[in-house]
């Protein structure tokens, strides 16, 4: 093994070295060209910036993979020390003390920026002047998609730098190594600068399952959030120490959860405490990869209490006689409880959504005009047809969940047209919330489903796209507990 690790890496370098080598030939072309006084602008800056880009890659990706190597050795050293300890396999939580990843991931942050710039800033300064203004090409003009993202680039790096300017290196202290799959993940968040938020501190604990697909240019990673938890920690429970802060937390984790597993970075299931807080200048964040096993200590009757209450004000939304909320639960006519998840619930999903469907039919149109190939036309149509769906479900789809007289009836659909189904309540085994759509990666937001499952373990959603997870508890324990009172 070590032999295939140690010829991999020689077999890398070997192959990185030809763009050390193309790179820079063209830098000192292009330094040549400058100094000589007789080359264009364009030519001088198209060979330097094509230098840098691929002279950057070469010697980026063989110092990455030198310092992976040197990670790799030490991490093969510690699993023949601890073969049937994986939270021990790694430096930092074998210490027990997790520094977050924002000084890691600044670099990456920087050098990804830095890339599309160099890459979209011969495209601005030279292609597209030349086909608008010269050749009249006007649909060139969505080549400034480019430069624009590369400015949302530079503006996401440079805020990222600021923070962490502000707030140093954050130390996430775990007391509990590892957490414990059907039972608890226990720690100290030490913070460099003194933080006490008049909102508090909010701490995110999230689960995801990282895929990748494809390779080369068409590798793409996917990251779902499979479960989340979320608590805010007051300002009153921050300690304030001489310099830093100090914020005690404690996750209860279900016994169904998935544990951590980085064998395969390809299909992998990891874990992360996300940390947050609205301060004035730049706000505070910082993100830790955490260690949660099965361990003889896993209770496998052990599940967080879901969250059977709510802030009054919200509970009093919900069961306000009359509401015109987005969520409204209200007395049934014969005695029931009628549950009724209005339209347009998520807004700014569906404006997001919405645009992208009409830049994606854009797209399709210019397909179009300049004859592509009938495939294409019809796969894209196909994906087309999928977004519009979408949006008409974010903008127009309602559900009404009405339990009375001994039965479930759940009728869906688009505003006043919909179908019913009726479920006895006697065939009712639970009703349960799960993470349906997200937005964003693995430090996005999930939007939860309440799912009705039968006896037969069959499922029947009641309700879709709550934000709230604390809401979407409530809501399965009232209707839990309305199914209880007619069977």
């Amino acid at each position: 093994m070590a032999l295939t690790k140690r010829w991999g890496l020689i077999s890398l370098i070997l192959f990185m070295l030809p763009f050390c080598g193309v790179g820079l030939f063209f830098i000192g072309y292009s330094l040549s060209e400058a100094f000589s006084g007789q080359a264009e602008l364009g030519t001088v800056l198209f060979s330097g910036l094509f230098g840098l880009v691929f002279g950057g890659v070469g010697v980026g990706i063989i110092l990455m993979a030198l310092k992976g190597n040197k990670s790799s050795q030490q991490v093969d050293e510690r699993k023949i020390q601890h073969p049937d300890k994986p939270w021990l396999w790694r430096k930092d939580w074998a210490s027990r003390l997790i520094q977050d990843s924002n000084r890691s991931s600044l670099s990456y942050t920087w050098f990804f920026a830095g890339f599309w710039n160099l890459i979209s800033a011969p495209l601005s300064l030279t292609v597209l002047p030349r086909e608008v203004l010269q050749n009249r090409n006007y649909p060139a003009l969505f080549g400034l998609l480019f430069p624009l993202v590369g400015a949302g680039l530079l503006i996401w790096a440079i805020r990222a730098t600021l923070r962490w300017k502000k707030f140093g290196t954050s130390v996430l202290e775990l007391e509990t190594l590892p957490g414990v799959i059907g039972g608890h993940l226990k720690g100290i968040l030490q913070t460099r600068t003194a933080l006490l938020p008049e909102e508090g501190l909010s701490l995110k604990l999230t689960c995801i399952n990282r895929t990748v697909s494809g390779s080369g240019k068409n590798r793409s990673v996917n990251e779902k959030i499979l479960w989340r938890e979320r608590q805010v920690i007051p300002k009153d429970r921050i300690e304030a120490r001489v310099q830093g802060s100090s914020i005690p937390f404690t996750f209860e984790i279900p016994y169904d959860a998935k544990a951590t597993a980085r064998k395969n970075m390809d299909n992998a299931i990891l874990w992360y405490v996300d940390a947050a807080a609205s301060v004035p200048g730049v706000d505070y964040g910082a993100q830790f990869e955490v260690p949660l096993f099965r361990t003889s200590e896993s209770d496998p009757d052990f599940a967080p209490a879901r969250e059977a209450e709510v802030p009054e004000q919200m509970a009093e939304d919900l069961t306000h006689t009359g509401s015109h909320g987005a969520i409204t639960v209200r007395p049934g006519q014969r005695g029931g409880t009628e549950f009724y998840f209005a339209p347009a619930r998520n807004v700014r999903v569906a404006l997001v959504l919405t645009v992208f469907t009409l830049i994606w039919s854009a797209v399709i149109w210019f397909m179009m005009t300049q004859g592509a190939p009938v495939f294409f036309l019809i796969v894209f149509g196909l994906f087309d047809l999928l977004l519009l769906y979408a949006v008409l479900q974010l903008w127009f789809g309602v559900s009404k969940v009405l339990i009375e007289s001994g039965q479930v009836k759940v009728t869906s659909g688009f505003l006043w047209l919909g179908v019913s189904r009726v479920i006895p309540c006697s065939q009712v085994e639970d009703i349960q919330i799960s993470i349906g759509m997200q937005s964003g990666g693995r430090s996005g937001t999930p939007y939860y489903n309440i799912e009705l499952i039968t006896h037969a373990k069959k499922k029947l959603s009641l309700g879709r796209s709550i934000k709230d997870k604390r809401q979407a508890d409530w809501l399965a324990t009232t209707m839990q507990d309305a199914v209880n009172q007619w069977k």
